[in-house]
């Protein structure tokens, strides 16, 4: 286990590990708690590569990042995060390459968006996960896209909540989303599931018990197809 560490000095970055420039980490079957940083209150990853297997992160914390930022490529499978807080992504910052299967998110906390997940120009790919019970202030329960790409598939996510997409929120973003199951969704303004401004290919997927004031499950002021979807 890697409990109670903080970075401090300038940086502050990657309370337990800084992985940097050109740097390859492999961690599996690991537990890191209460660990605080500036950005990425557990790990930093910067222009690197790591890659995370049956890993738990608990209750670690930032101002961006609660758990994890990553700036390089990363692929995560069957991890979990609970309970890690920010005020920018709860549980993961991206602005790279960042793959995730099998991975479980629930309760993490952020003040303004992307409850578990935060996506700034990267690519991302979440595929065989839960991501439950998170509540943002503004945007995205979830999972938040500023640029890059978002690609969801054969995902459960329940019980998130924001003023702009309960679920997920995306800008400037191409989303895919392919046979998962958005239930229970709040959206205090718009876009109970989902909210987007640009292109979207949403297809197979089941959306249940999603409120909000204007588009209950889809917000959309951007172009694409929604396909073979039960509402």
């Amino acid at each position: 286990a890697i409990l109670n560490n903080k970075a401090t000095g300038d940086k502050e970055h990657g309370g337990a590990i800084y992985n940097y420039d050109g740097a390859i980490m492999n961690i599996t079957s690991s537990h890191l708690e209460h660990n605080n940083a500036h950005k990425g209150g557990a790990i930093h990853n910067y222009e690197a590569y790591i890659h995370i297997s049956h890993t738990n992160f608990t209750n670690n914390s930032a101002k961006y990042a609660g758990a994890i930022n990553n700036e390089g490529n990363m692929n995560i499978r069957k991890s979990n995060f609970t309970y890690n807080k920010a005020d920018y992504a709860g549980a993961i910052n991206t602005t790279g390459n960042l793959n995730k299967t099998e991975t479980t998110f629930d309760n993490n906390d952020v003040g303004v968006g992307g409850g578990a997940l935060y996506n700034v120009g990267g690519n991302l790919t979440v595929k065989h996960c839960q991501i439950n019970n998170h509540d943002a202030i503004n945007h995205a329960g979830a999972v938040r896209s500023d640029g890059g790409s978002l690609e969801i598939t054969n995902t459960t996510l329940n019980n998130n909540t924001s003023n702009y997409g309960g679920a997920i929120n995306t800008i400037r973003t191409t989303l895919k989303v392919h046979n998962c199951t958005l239930n229970n969704y709040k959206a205090r303004s718009g876009g109970g599931a989902i909210w987007t401004n640009n292109y979207i290919n949403i297809t197979k997927n089941v959306f249940t018990y999603n409120t909000a004031n204007k588009g209950s499950a889809i917000y959309n002021m951007g172009h694409g197809t929604i396909t073979n979807n039960t509402f």
